[in-house]
């Protein structure tokens, strides 16, 4: 069974069994406009629970790669294992593999074949520093060597039953509002979005345009717009007053989650966050 291949700051793993509590036995097309991860979706493919499903995002580079995984794996693989290699040489030798890590971090994705694009996300997603996708104004990843002592690069059986549930799966690079504008009764649409901060220093978004409180208002317009047209949604969001004031209107679900992004160890305990739903 295919589980998420890659780490996602916010990934929704740990919240699996509160979500499929308000999920639909059966769904007709499963819309996931900010994929991330993934994990949802790949928890809903493993209990049969859509006959379809786009999955879209913003992020040129993270629909890329799922692509070329459901498409091009062979090559994925062996651009990946290439990298892996000298990944493991370089610890081996030095006990850090960070000069490997920074300079394919410092390669410029246009320079590549789409496969060594998907490739080197893999490979940069699961050595930085807590799997965190980040991103500098140029649009450029610029998240920090993470110093794992043995990390899974290139887990080959994941990545072929990844490949194997992507097809026949549409993958699209598109703003949330775009990627659901032929959305039906019966189906589902879930947003995980980059979260309301809770601090202003918060992390919140994984492109260079970030997602402010304009972009949650719009988010939660969309939300209600499909709510009246009579789709089912839900939506994960930070346990916030602003954020409970603009879905006032549906089921708001309080549940809590392990916070991992946090850079000081202590500072990761549970926290608060609301699932939305209008069922």
């Amino acid at each position: 069974m295919a589980e998420p291949f890659l780490k996602w700051a916010g990934g929704k793993r740990v919240l699996l069994p509160k979500l499929l509590e308000v999920v639909p036995e059966t769904i007709d097309t499963y819309f996931e406009p900010m994929v991330g991860g993934g994990a949802l979706f790949f928890e809903l493919a493993k209990l049969g629970r859509f006959k379809r499903a786009k999955l879209s995002d913003i992020n040129e580079e993270l629909i890329l790669t799922y692509r070329s995984v459901r498409d091009d794996l062979e090559n994925v693989i062996e651009v990946l294992q290439s990298i892996a290699k000298k990944h493991k040489a370089a610890l081996t030798k030095r006990g850090t593999a960070d000069k490997v890590f920074y300079k394919v971090r410092d390669t410029d994705p246009e320079t590549l074949p789409r496969h060594a694009v998907a490739a080197r996300m893999i490979y940069l997603n699961r050595t930085c520093f807590n799997g965190l996708y980040r991103v500098n104004r140029r649009g450029r990843f610029n998240a920090p060597y993470g110093h794992h002592k043995n990390p899974t690069i290139c887990n080959i059986p994941r990545l072929r039953a990844v490949s194997k549930v992507l097809q026949g799966v549409r993958l699209t690079i598109q703003d949330f509002e775009a990627a659901t504008d032929e959305v039906h009764k019966g189906d589902l649409v879930y947003f995980d979005s980059p979260y309301w901060p809770v601090k202003p220093e918060s992390f919140v978004g994984y492109t260079s345009a970030g997602f402010d409180s304009d972009d949650q208002k719009r988010l939660a317009y969309v939300v209600m717009k499909l709510h009246l047209q009579g789709i089912r949604v839900v939506a994960s969001n930070s346990d916030v007053l602003p954020v409970r004031d603009l879905y006032k209107k549906l089921k708001i679900i309080e549940v809590s989650a392990p916070r991992r992004i946090n850079s000081n160890g202590k500072g990761r305990n549970n926290v608060s966050e609301l699932i939305i739903t209008n069922r």
